[in-house]
């Protein structure tokens, strides 16, 4: 495989494991495709050893389901490089390959995308890996109420993330904020699964370049 995702960390498993899901433009570089069938357009995430380009899309990259009905847990990311970059650093989760899908939203993820990958993976359990700031706990927040078929707004006022859902506002401390948090002050029961990085990293690609 590619010499520059060996130089990033990926292992060599790893990279077997998705090779049906990836292309190849040359041997510098590496691409992803996001596709919306509903309009029936691709867009591309971009990786190659200057970086990584990740698309604003409402397209899925979808990888490690050869089965649909027989996937227990559905992983979500912002990105395709940091679905690699998880799995090598949890590999684990590979050893059942008809038991696991991954799926990359892009930047910034829509309602619709989560309610195809319900549709697609109906006996799946959701897990969010997107960031560790509050950009990713927001992310992880706005997915499980769509998964209920519900939303919520949030902005963020100085050190306070207000959430307006249900017709009621919710000021929660930025420190503590999180989807745990959230479900407890909205009364919500999602089941989603959260995984983040240790602290000090926001996202798994950094803490993979970091591991020695």
């Amino acid at each position: 495989m590619l010499p520059f995702l060996a130089a990033l960390g990926i292992k060599s498993p790893v990279q077997h494991f998705f090779e049906p899901w990836l292309e190849v433009s040359s041997e510098t570089e590496l691409q992803f495709s996001y596709t919306d069938q509903a309009i029936n357009r691709k867009k591309r995430e971009v990786i190659n050893a200057y970086g990584s380009l990740i698309p604003s899309t409402t397209g899925i990259w979808c990888a490690g389901a050869h089965h649909p009905h027989t996937v227990k847990h559905n992983f979500l990311f912002y990105s395709a490089i940091e679905v690699l970059s998880f799995c090598s650093m949890n590999t684990d989760w590979l050893a059942k390959p008809g038991n696991v899908a991954f799926s990359a939203l892009g930047l910034c993820p829509v309602a619709s995308q989560v309610e195809m990958l319900r549709s697609r993976f109906p006996n799946a359990r959701l897990h969010t890996v997107f960031g560790n700031d509050v950009l990713g706990r927001i992310a992880d927040c706005k997915v499980a109420l769509w998964a209920k078929g519900k939303d919520a707004d949030f902005h963020m006022h100085q050190d306070i993330i207000i959430a307006q859902y249900n017709s009621k506002t919710f000021r929660i401390p930025e420190p503590i904020f999180s989807l745990h948090f959230f479900e407890q002050k909205c009364s919500l029961r999602a089941g989603i699964r959260t995984h983040k990085p240790k602290a000090g990293f926001t996202t798994f690609l950094e803490l993979l370049k970091e591991a020695p």
